[in-house]
């Protein structure tokens, strides 16, 4: 699997996902709509738009465009109504892991928050949080500090479908370092593994 850093980045929109599109005073092309196996939405007038792999912001743009060959200075607006790929899958030490649902907006502490807190060996530290990059399975994996992110005021990290968090408990952090480097990616690809086939069946 790949390593590299993951961003802040905002929601991209996802094969599954329900979106409202809004135009202004145009409730002919406005609605909701599901993202179609091919990432794609169809919509009276344009017909088929690529949808997955954008954000709301960079679909409306591309609505406005397109739809400015038949309406006069289109206002639209997207937000995703539901996530089609609902889960995001918590580990290790903390109050109740398991897949917990996905909604836009999702945090890691959000997520950390609503499942129960740290447990009493979990190393704050340490996070990892492992995404899956493309329909072919590649990942990455970051290591995150909660810690700063708790009392420092480091920025907080924006989850997407499909992410796999894991808390590592003092115990496994104590290993010698050796036997560390081995451990841990094992586990992130057991983790990955797992995530990958729980999502899958849902």
């Amino acid at each position: 699997y790949g390593t590299g850093a993951v961003t802040a980045e905002a929601y991209r929109i996802h094969v599954d996902d329900t979106l409202q599109v809004f135009v202004w005073q145009q409730e002919e092309v406005s609605g909701e709509f599901v993202v179609q196996s091919d990432g794609r939405i169809v919509l009276p007038l344009i017909r088929d738009v690529q949808a997955a792999g954008r954000t709301p912001e960079e679909l409306a743009a591309e609505l406005t465009a397109r739809l400015t060959q038949y309406l006069k200075e289109p206002k639209v607006t997207v937000t995703v109504k539901r996530a089609g790929f609902s889960d995001v899958l918590l580990l290790g030490q903390v109050g109740r892991p398991g897949p917990k649902l996905f909604k836009p907006g999702l945090t890691l502490l959000m997520l950390l928050s609503e499942s129960g807190g740290f447990g009493e060996d979990a190393v704050m530290t340490g996070v990892r949080l492992v995404r899956r990059t493309d329909q072919l399975g590649r990942v990455i994996t970051r290591k995150i500090n909660a810690k700063r992110i708790l009392y420092k005021g480091d920025p907080d990290v924006p989850l997407q479908p499909g992410d796999v968090i894991y808390v590592p408990t003092a115990a496994l952090a104590s290993f010698n370092k050796a036997l560390s480097t081995i451990l841990t990616p094992m586990a992130l690809l057991i983790a990955v593994i797992a995530a990958v086939a729980t999502l899958t069946r849902r």
